[in-house]
């Protein structure tokens, strides 16, 4: 059952991308092997994504090795309802853009947001759409993929930090096994699996470096093992990768907790609205005792 769904999906994306006159909805143009679909008062921001992506690809190139020869469409979509419509509800809310790397199709959602952080986003769905072309079939861990599009895209994770330092304290940390749900989070637990992925790619850059990307993903193309190029790159197992990479993160991250100024700032919020409250309760009080005072003075003239 869904497999036939997925393949139903598959052919009504097809159908839409390569319909002429879909609806009369959509213009489009390519730039290499990108193709960019929008709507006619979308055409600046259409061209500075496709300038977003030819900017990108000398960084990913050097990562990944090889560009890929697919054609990628990008599709724009202007209303949450309308990224909700060609995503068939199917992706939760925090979310601002989505990749079918096997139909080699991005949608992204263009409001509802900053423009730094949706050329981020363009970014991120960038790095999962190279990698379902150059890499199709081959399967690779959720937090590998978010990892790597995270660090290539050059995002900020939020508070990465402090929400790390908080999930080791409260042992609340993920196993990046568990990551693979990540779509079912909700936004908290979201971005402590974005920030764990992250986290996880630099600590990959840390101990190995850069330049063992490309022969990372060599042995992944050979092999169509991840765990196998993964040995073969770091001399670690998937299990040791992560036994390794929790102990780098519970090292440098215990403790950034108390270095983050928004959790004093909530410390410090509950105590001076207390303090706030009895300033006033004792100038009111104060107001009162004068003015019995002077009430008590008048009545003994009389």
């Amino acid at each position: 059952m869904k497999k036939g769904f997925l393949l139903i999906l598959m052919l009504f994306f097809v159908f839409i991308l390569n319909a002429p006159l879909f609806a009369g909805e959509w213009e489009s143009f390519t730039v290499k092997n990108y193709r960019i679909l929008y709507h006619h008062y979308q055409a600046k921001l259409a061209r500075e994504v496709a300038e977003t992506i030819l900017k990108a690809e000398p960084k990913y190139q050097s990562v990944f090795g090889e560009i890929p020869k697919d054609t990628i469409r990008v599709l724009l979509a202007d209303k949450r309802k309308e990224f909700d419509r060609l995503t068939y509800n199917t992706i939760p809310e925090w979310s601002k853009g989505v990749t079918r790397p096997d139909i080699h199709l991005i949608v992204l959602l263009t409001a509802e947001i900053k423009q730094d952080e949706f050329f981020s986003v363009v970014r991120h769905e960038l790095v999962h759409a190279w990698m379902g072309s150059l890499y199709p079939g081959i399967q690779t861990p959720r937090w590998f993929d978010e990892g790597m599009a995270v660090l290539l895209s050059g995002e900020q994770v939020s508070g990465n930090n402090a929400v790390l330092s908080r999930a080791i304290l409260t042992g609340s940390l993920f196993s990046l096994d568990e990551v693979n749900n990540v779509l079912k989070f909700g936004r908290t637990k979201a971005r402590l699996a974005y920030s764990e992925s992250y986290t996880a790619l630099q600590f990959f850059v840390e101990y190995f470096g850069w330049q063992k990307f490309p022969f990372f993903f060599q042995k992944l193309k050979k092999t169509r093992s991840f765990e196998v190029a993964l040995k073969a790159t770091t001399g670690l197992s998937l299990f040791e990768f992560e036994d390794t990479f929790e102990d780098f993160a519970r090292k440098k991250y215990r403790w950034q907790v108390f270095f983050d100024v928004n959790l004093y700032l909530w410390l410090a919020l509950p105590v001076f609205v207390g303090v706030s409250f009895w300033l006033i309760k004792y100038r009111n009080r104060k107001r009162v005792e004068i003015w019995e005072e002077g009430t008590k003075g008048e009545n003994d003239a009389v």
